[in-house]
């Protein structure tokens, strides 16, 4: 059986992935532009990297399918959206994001 990470303990691995690779992330960081107004996890504004964690309590309320679409068009900054996985997934996924 897979055991879904909870919202605390996601926001941590990414938090902890994203100051590892340099980052300053801001904790709840509301991203505001055109159709667009989304309150993220975490988010460099240096850098213009940031993250959101959807935990399954959130999959109705935290973002709306019409956000993501958003968020991966938006071309002022790079958004890594984690959907409610296990542990390893979501530090693979940082990873791989960071790595870009």
């Amino acid at each position: 059986m897979v055991t879904v990470a909870s919202e605390i303990r996601a926001r941590d691995i990414l938090f902890t992935a994203f100051r590892d690779a340099g980052m300053v992330p801001i904790d709840d960081f509301l991203l505001e532009a055109p159709g667009l107004n989304v309150t993220l996890d975490g988010y460099d504004p240096e850098r213009k990297l940031g993250f959101e964690y959807v935990a399954v309590d959130e999959e109705l309320t935290d973002i709306t399918a019409t956000e993501l679409k958003l968020l991966k068009r938006y071309s002022d900054a790079r958004i890594l959206v984690v959907a409610a996985t296990q542990e390893s997934e979501i530090i693979e996924q940082a990873q791989a994001f960071l790595a870009n």
